[in-house]
């Protein structure tokens, strides 16, 4: 859950599909999801920017290496 809003509040570059402890999400919450983050140009630009900075130096070599450059996002 805090995934979720660290994405979607603190970086906005996603969107909150559901409440926490409301159950899971169905599929028409993910499509409408989907297209609400698809359709706003300045989400998918904040993204862009954001996988510009996290793989500067290429695709990570492993999800640990890429946990630790997200992190060291917020320690700069």
């Amino acid at each position: 859950w805090q995934n979720a809003i660290l994405v979607a509040e603190h970086l906005r570059v996603g969107a909150v599909l559901a409440v926490r402890g409301k159950g899971a999400v169905n599929k028409k919450q993910v499509v409408d999801g989907l297209e609400k983050v698809m359709g706003d140009g300045e989400t998918r630009s904040r993204a862009a920017d954001l996988k510009k900075t996290i793989f500067s130096s290429g695709f990570p070599a492993s999800s640990s290496t890429s946990i630790d450059a997200f992190i060291d996002l917020f320690q700069t």
